[in-house]
């Protein structure tokens, strides 16, 4: 007998009366044909067809049409397990010559099957933090496995509605001998929900998806400092042409101010009275002009009134530049980028990473295939050693004080957060995901026999939990959700060094630039003092 594919049906009429029939009953019962895509009609007697022993399974169309008295019933019968056995029957319909079909029913194998009668159903179950498996069915540490906490709920709910006898299957060391279970049928189904991969679909069957709970790189949006040059910001590129052309020009005019002045005998005889009178030349000017752009005055002056003309109106015109570009940068001190939008922003960026240590989520990592994730993984996480892994209240903590990224659950992520962060800290959260899968599912043993009564079951008992708002009301007593930001106006973040970072540099360059100045100077001149 050939084996059709699980899209296909073979229908299968076979008569009591055969001489082999209870060979071939007892044959097929035992290479597990009698259940889905498998159809059987049997001709005889039911309770001749029961004492053969033999295994219809819950998800079986097995029926049987027996002649009593020229009466034809039509009945299907099944066990619930393989270990029982009691048989349970399902009418159909009847036919007799005069009425033809009538009493008919149709068949449900939900509506029909789903009491299990305490038939054995092994779940198999792991959870990520030792503790969880003491507190899974209290509310307490729900932030540690949410996901997992739920499931186990809603698995724990659904199976007593089919009526069947638990054993759990608890894997406290791997997350992978669990998998297993489930895939060489030990467990029936898994209380753990399971990612939807591409390489378990040959052996597992997705039932229902579990809820939303995904994993992302979690971090506060950076301050504008962290990613640019805010110092240059201020003021659009056409503003700094412009400025730097008012510089020259005023330079340049004051420089023939001067020069005019000291070959004006009048004026000169007024400058030479003091020993530090400004000098037409070019450093001279350029003092000047500096403390005229930075609102420092001179401690100088043009004697003549053209000079003071022009220092006046130089002093007002980079006031108005000055006061702008000072509330600017106030502004921009206090601003947070959005550029980090994409795993190619978080490459680029010198944002550090971490990774919670979760078995489940940490090979996706180091099987990344994509350039950009192959790239984040060696350059960022793998040359940190194992570094990299750290618990979930160390990495929201490096997450809240530094520039950090954390790979985490996000239930998980928000509650720590609203435990631990001051109100101005639960604002501009941002999200990026690295592993691109859909939500977990629950997962069965690949072509189960009770496979139809668990999807159908699932879902329906969803369905039917979300309208009478228990799903819901569990979703958010484990789950949390972002933050609502209530602090982000009133807060006020004091500049850091990265933020005066351009302040220093200039300020050290400038020291640099002077101490080299002074040593050549003094080489130079000692180099003249020989050899005069």
């Amino acid at each position: 007998m050939g084996r059709p594919s699980i899209s296909e049906y073979q229908l299968n009429i076979i008569d009591q009366k055969c001489k082999t029939f209870n060979n071939v009953m007892k044959k097929v019962s035992n290479q597990g044909l009698l259940k889905q895509p498998f159809k059987w009609v049997v001709f005889g007697n039911i309770e001749n067809i029961e004492k053969l022993n033999i295994y219809p399974a819950v998800d079986s169309d097995f029926i049987v049409i027996q002649n009593i008295s020229g009466e034809y019933t039509i009945t299907t019968i099944h066990k619930a397990s393989e270990i029982f056995s009691k048989f349970f029957h399902t009418k159909l319909a009847s036919w007799n010559s005069k009425q033809e079909f009538h009493n008919y029913e149709v068949s449900s194998l939900f509506r029909n099957r789903r009491n299990l009668n305490g038939s054995l159903f092994p779940l198999a179950f792991w959870a990520s933090d030792p503790n969880t498996y003491d507190n899974i069915e209290y509310y307490r540490f729900t932030h540690i496995d949410p996901s997992i906490r739920f499931t186990f709920k809603i698995t724990e709910l659904l199976t007593s509605m089919l009526n069947v006898n638990k054993t759990y299957l608890i894997h406290k060391v791997s997350y992978v001998t669990m998998i297993e279970d489930i895939r060489n049928g030990k467990a029936i189904i898994g209380a753990t929900p399971i990612f939807v991969v591409k390489s378990r679909i040959a052996w597992a069957d997705y039932l229902a998806p579990n809820t939303p709970s995904y994993m992302a790189f979690i971090f506060r949006a950076p301050p504008l400092s962290y990613i640019s040059n805010i110092f240059i910001r201020p003021f659009q590129s056409y503003v700094w042409y412009a400025s730097i052309l008012a510089i020259i020009i005023i330079s340049s005019f004051m420089y023939i101010i001067l020069y005019w002045e000291w070959k004006e005998t009048s004026f000169r005889s007024k400058i030479i009275q003091f020993p530090y009178a400004t000098r037409p030349t070019t450093d001279y000017v350029t003092l000047i002009q500096m403390g005229i752009v930075s609102q420092q005055g001179s401690d100088t002056e043009l004697k003549s009134i053209s000079g003071r003309m022009i220092f006046l109106f130089s002093l007002l015109c980079f006031m108005f530049l000055y006061t702008a570009y000072s509330g600017m940068i106030v502004a921009l001190l206090q601003s947070t980028s959005d550029t980090i939008i994409s795993l190619n922003d978080v490459l680029a960026s010198g944002m550090e990473l971490g990774v919670e240590n979760l078995s489940y989520a940490v090979p996706y990592f180091k099987q990344a295939n994509d350039i950009v994730k192959k790239k984040i993984y060696i350059e960022k996480l793998k040359s940190k050693g194992e570094k990299f892994l750290m618990p979930l209240n160390e990495g929201m903590e490096k997450m809240r004080t530094e520039f950090f990224a954390f790979h985490t659950e996000l239930a998980s992520a928000y509650k720590v957060v609203s435990d631990t962060f001051q109100e101005s800290e639960k604002c501009k959260f941002r999200e990026i995901s690295y592993i691109n899968i859909v939500e977990p599912y629950i997962t069965a043993t690949k072509n189960h026999s009770y496979k139809d009564i668990m999807k159908i079951g699932y879902s329906v008992r969803l369905f039917w939990l979300n309208e009478l708002g228990f799903y819901n009301c569990e979703r958010r007593r484990i789950f949390y959700e972002r933050p609502k930001c209530s602090g982000e106006i009133s807060s006020f973040v004091s500049a850091g060094l990265i933020d005066t970072y351009g302040a220093f540099l200039f300020f050290g360059i400038g020291i640099l630039l002077s101490l080299g100045i002074f040593l050549m100077e003094h080489i130079l001149n000692r180099y003249i003092g020989k050899n005069r």
